[in-house]
């Protein structure tokens, strides 16, 4: 049971206190674990790569940690006299979720620009074929309408 900071949060199912954005220092955060909710060892198994978090208390002001973005832990400190780990965090990387629906749709995509560009290919050869004939079929009727200027 939190004792000073309360239960405001479970991150990847162990629950902390505050969370609190530094300022100045873009993407920095620090994050409480009392040490009657949280060991170190429990901490140090946090995925910050890519954390589940859950709101616990409904203090709104508190906005916690960014969604959709993975964390790098810049250091872990103990306060023997207030019990309780505090996680310095960065941010490391912004991902996306699922996005197998935007592969399958990129897929189809490219899979129809490559069909096109194959009848492009296509329909320039055949241009270029009739292109010929039609050189082919001038030269003959020049030769035709000589003969018969010649006659």
């Amino acid at each position: 049971m939190g004792r000073f900071f309360g239960k405001r949060w479970k991150i990847d199912g162990v629950t902390a206190g505050p969370i609190r954005r530094h300022y100045p220092a873009n993407g920095r955060y620090s994050v409480i674990f009392e040490r009657d909710d949280a060991f170190l060892e429990q901490i140090e198994k946090i995925n910050w790569a890519k954390p589940t978090i859950q709101r616990l208390s409904e203090d709104a002001n508190e906005q916690g940690l960014p969604e959709g973005y993975g964390f790098k832990v810049v250091d872990i400190k103990y306060d023997n006299s207030g019990r309780y780990y505090t996680v310095e965090l960065q941010t490391a990387s912004q991902y996306l979720g699922d996005v197998t629906q935007y592969q399958e749709q990129i897929a189809e995509l490219e899979s129809a620009a490559a069909e096109k560009d194959s009848i492009i290919t296509e329909q320039a050869a055949q241009l270029a074929r009739s292109e010929e004939n039609l050189s082919v079929a001038n030269a003959q009727l020049a030769e035709v309408e000589a003969a018969y200027d010649d006659n």
